[in-house]
């Protein structure tokens, strides 16, 4: 097992979800509060990820304790 593997950074998900995030990700200036950054209650770095995979179609809850998932967006 390589060092990538041991710490969860090897990629996974299907070649379609690949390609949905890729598309998010290359249109991120849609992310309507690139412009704005607010620690609580947010939009912040983990309303963006929350945003990119709804974007993408991929179903994924954020830890409990991701401040600022819940910020609608």
């Amino acid at each position: 097992m390589s060092a990538a593997d041991r710490r969860g950074s090897r990629p996974r998900g299907t070649g379609e979800e690949a390609l949905r995030l890729k598309r998010v990700l290359e249109s991120a200036e849609a992310y309507p509060f690139c412009h704005r950054y607010a620690y609580w209650p947010g939009p912040n770095s983990n309303t963006f990820a929350a945003w990119v995979l709804r974007k993408a179609g991929i179903r994924h809850a954020l830890a409990r304790r991701a401040i600022g998932r819940g910020y609608p967006c």
